[in-house]
């Protein structure tokens, strides 16, 4: 028997079945209203075979055949651009799951269907001592090719925040002197920034311990008269009492101001500049009607000196070559006159345009340099007068 004749008697026999199944339910369901008919043109159990036989191939076509995938490259950088090359990249989508290493060029490309969407992860790394936070994102692979960059962040050390408070040995807040101090690392490592000033003159300032410093230590590096004293900085407050590394020596200048009869004038307020030996600006009196003013405690070194009168009845009168010595009061003597004097105006003007400029300082110089007078246009521009 072939096995023609042997397919023959399972067909026939499996068809005696059907029939019989069908006597047995149309007593109670009338299935042969609806065989009947197929009968009479094709036997109503091979339609049946090719009913279950198409069912079969409907659910199984869409499991064997291979599902379109689209070109999906990902390419995975550090915080500057270079290609990382060795970065295990988790991907994961409804029909597929993997780990894949970046080439040279830091790219994997992933084999994810089209339409599904896709997760990678990216595990926390160090890479050369450098450590990097860990990536996760998700991607719709759409038809067609896609490259998606992923860059690396760095992880941001754990920087300690210290608080520098500066204070006399009498324990006063030091708020009238800009302190600057540098910062150092026994251990080697450079604090950012390295310098650091009190520019508000609170008598603070907060700055970063970075890591691995060990012990962290300032420098006073201003005021002069303090600099050169190392503190270190072992608390979340440090207070450093600022000493006086070496005393100062200072001088003192008594200035008189007089008419040209020699008498002393004290009944006009004089306005008296000490002024360095480039023409800049030290301290600046008045005589309060006194005829005279005491600057104390003064570096010693060759100084200027200006008397103006703001009422304008004397010329404005001048001094060069002072010199004031240590430990000692140089007494100056300052003529001024009534019979030699002026009044200049001055306007400040912008050359390109004509107009006048708005709070525009100007200086009035004397024939040594020293700036003896100064004075601000103001809001409108309008000229001033010396």
């Amino acid at each position: 028997m072939g096995i023609i004749d042997n397919l023959k008697d399972l067909y026939f026999s499996v068809e005696e079945k059907y029939y019989a199944f069908l006597d047995k339910v149309d007593p109670t369901i009338p299935i042969y209203k609806i065989t009947g008919p197929i009968d009479k043109v094709v036997p109503s159990f091979l339609v049946f075979l090719l009913l279950i036989v198409a069912a079969v191939l409907l659910i199984a076509i869409p499991l064997i055949q291979p599902q379109a995938t689209a070109e999906f490259v990902l390419i995975v950088k550090d915080p500057g651009g270079e290609a990382l090359e060795g970065i295990s990249v988790n991907y994961k989508s409804a029909s597929t799951k993997g780990v894949l290493e970046t080439n040279q060029d830091g790219m994997v490309l992933l084999p994810v269907p089209v339409g599904e969407e896709v997760e990678i992860l990216i595990s926390a790394l160090t890479i050369e001592g450098i450590d990097y936070e860990g990536v996760q994102a998700s991607f719709r692979i759409e038809a067609g090719s896609r490259e998606e960059i992923v860059k690396l962040k760095r992880v941001l050390p754990e920087l300690i925040e210290r608080a520098l408070v500066f204070q006399y040995l009498s324990g006063q807040r030091v708020d009238d002197k800009a302190v600057k101090v540098r910062l150092s690392c026994s251990s080697g490592v450079v604090p950012l920034p390295r310098e650091v000033t009190d520019e508000d003159r609170d008598g603070t300032i907060i700055v970063q311990e970075p890591p691995g410093c060990e012990i962290l230590q300032a420098t006073v590096l201003e005021p002069v008269e303090f600099a050169g004293e190392v503190y270190l900085v072992n608390q979340s407050t440090t207070i450093l009492r600022l000493q006086q590394a070496v005393e100062l020596e200072v001088g003192s200048m008594r200035v008189k101001v007089k008419d040209e009869d020699g008498k002393l004038l004290d009944t006009v307020n004089f306005k008296i500049s000490l002024t360095d030996a480039d023409g800049s600006a030290e301290q600046q009196k008045y005589t309060q009607y006194f005829g005279e003013v005491v600057f104390r405690d003064i570096e010693p070194k060759t100084y200027g000196l200006s008397v103006v009168d703001a009422a304008g009845d004397y010329a404005i009168a001048n001094e060069s070559s002072i010199v004031v010595s240590a430990n000692e009061t140089e007494s100056v003597t300052v003529i001024v006159s009534k019979s030699v004097k002026g009044t200049l105006v001055i306007s400040a003007v912008n050359e390109d345009s004509g107009q006048e400029i708005e709070e525009a300082e100007l200086r009035l110089v004397n024939s040594l340099g020293i700036i003896v007078a100064k004075a601000k246009t103001g809001d409108d521009g309008e000229a001033v007068s010396f």
